[in-house]
């Protein structure tokens, strides 16, 4: 992080820790997401973190007892925030804390109803606005509902990250073979297409968010490598991504964004750690998204109406 006064450069991370560190017989270990992240990310100043869904229990002791270890190893004053399951972890300096509240899990948990975290930031005119997503991973129709709670922050200084489960809409994404797959884990992400007897990707939530303007940092850094570390069951996709809104796209480093891959037998998490750096000092500068005047070509058209409303596109062809 940059001196105080002037617009700082934040490193920023994402990290779905699988089960949020806890244990068959309850007990939450959270030194292994630590040391990962310290292995990795030195001078990690925000933290987007998914699966806490018991760090509200006893008072949030787990919430503050990350957000101690977190402390101890990068130095500094830390903040954390719980938004039902997702937390943001931030290193505080040039920035401070504007609203913070901690939601607990609802009957429903109805995540799309999270309320974001907003930051003073030195060098900014507006709050700094982010938010940890972690999207259904089985509900298409879901993932798109909660796609569109994001369009409201578009056109503010926002940071949205995390587990999407779901796929962005570029022809460069590697995508699996969804027929070959079992029915559990292909109904999970595609659809089948019975006018031509194929497994389609579910892009529908990835349309939204492009549609409404967010810039991935993957995309546009022309990295598509696989985010999750699976087991022979499951799908290998790049689901976990770090997106920033218009004004803040220009400070994108793409030459530090990475997917950090664990050495054999040393993953902490069934996702891997997602990181990159934003300048912003570059904030407000005009940016214009590569795909954002790309027509649809590659776009196939499945269900939905006739209306012509782009959110109906869902899967693509290969040109």
């Amino acid at each position: 992080m940059s001196e105080p006064g002037s617009a700082p450069t934040l490193d920023l991370a994402t990290l779905n820790f699988e089960h949020g560190g806890k244990a068959p017989n309850g007990e939450i270990h959270l030194q292994p997401a630590v040391d990962h992240l310290a292995e990795q990310l030195p001078n990690l100043d925000i933290l987007f973190y998914q699966e806490a869904n018991d760090y509200a229990r006893d008072g949030h002791r787990p919430l503050y007892e990350m957000n101690e270890l977190l402390r101890k190893r990068f130095g500094g004053t830390w903040h954390a925030h719980l938004a039902f399951s997702n937390a943001v972890f931030v290193r505080l300096g040039s920035a401070r804390v504007a609203e913070a509240w901690h939601e607990a899990e609802d009957r429903f948990g109805r995540s799309q109803h999270a309320r974001p975290l907003r930051l003073h930031v030195d060098g900014l005119d507006m709050p700094l606005i982010v938010q940890s997503v972690h999207w259904r991973y089985n509900s298409g129709r879901t993932r798109a509902e909660e796609a569109s709670q994001f369009g409201n922050l578009i056109a503010h200084p926002s940071i949205i990250a995390g587990d999407f489960n779901s796929l962005w809409p570029d022809e460069r994404e590697l995508v699996p073979d969804w027929g070959k797959l079992s029915p559990h884990v292909r109904y999970h992400k595609a659809k089948y297409n019975s006018a031509t007897k194929r497994w389609e990707t579910d892009l529908e939530a990835g349309w939204i968010t492009s549609d409404q303007g967010w810039v991935d940092a993957g995309a546009l850094a022309g990295r598509f490598e696989v985010t999750t570390n699976n087991p022979p069951d499951r799908a290998p996709c790049r689901i976990d991504r770090i997106m920033v809104s218009p004004p803040l796209a220009k400070g994108l480093d793409t030459n530090s964004y990475t997917v950090h891959v664990p050495e054999p037998g040393g993953q902490v998490s069934d996702h891997r750690l997602v990181s990159v750096r934003l300048d912003l000092s570059r904030y407000g500068e005009p940016f214009d998204a590569p795909w954002w005047n790309t027509p649809r070509v590659n776009a196939t058209y499945v269900g939905g109406d006739d209306s012509g409303n782009p959110n109906a596109y869902r899967g693509w062809q290969p040109r």
